[in-house]
């Protein structure tokens, strides 16, 4: 299923990606998030996580994909879109044998109150901020509004030491944006 809010952002169709490359990617950057406050001393689960990761917009899969931009100024819209998904979602769990578990993890994303949450939202941020720039539809707003909607996300962990470690990540991560010598050669030869 391609990620078809992104037709708003001028991405031609062929420039699109789909559900299976943004999960695989967010559940990479999750895991990078995992490894960094794990390292600062900080108390994740890595494996829960990248569980979260793997299903945070799963339940997009018939549809229900929504910009960022659009879904923003646009509250009813999304809303709806969010239902759409969540019904989705519960349908998809009838085919896991631990729907309970499916469900619970389904919810758990959406209210963003445990850090593996967060984290895993995160890099579903992070990701789709990158992936904007990959393809040449990136701006500097965009990636000040993506930096500014990460750090507030951060602001939703209650373990101050989890919070300042994932707000020094993503202010990181986003004044690396341009330094990336992997990312500058892959925009500069349009890979």
């Amino acid at each position: 299923m391609p990620q078809y809010g992104y037709a708003l952002a001028g991405m031609s169709k062929q420039e699109q990606s789909d559900l299976a490359q943004h999960h695989y990617l967010v559940a990479m950057i999750a895991w990078q998030i995992c490894d960094f406050l794990q390292a600062q001393g900080c108390d994740i689960d890595t494996a829960k996580t990248l569980k979260l990761a793997m299903l945070h917009d799963l339940g997009e899969l018939f549809g229900g994909d929504i910009n960022w931009y659009y879904g923003r100024a646009n509250a009813v819209a999304k809303a709806h879109a969010k239902a759409f998904e969540k019904e989705n979602a519960a349908f998809l769990s009838t085919f896991f044998p631990e729907h309970g578990q499916f469900k619970k993890l389904h919810d758990e994303i959406f209210a963003e109150k445990t850090i593996e949450s967060v984290v895993a939202k995160l890099g579903d941020y992070l990701e789709c901020s990158h992936y904007k720039f990959l393809v040449g539809k990136g701006s500097e707003a965009d990636r000040k509004a993506a930096m500014n909607a990460s750090l507030e996300k951060s602001e939703k962990i209650t373990d101050e030491k989890s919070k300042e470690a994932l707000k020094t990540f993503v202010t990181e991560w986003f004044n690396q944006f341009d330094n990336n010598e992997i990312y500058d050669f892959l925009l500069t030869n349009k890979l």
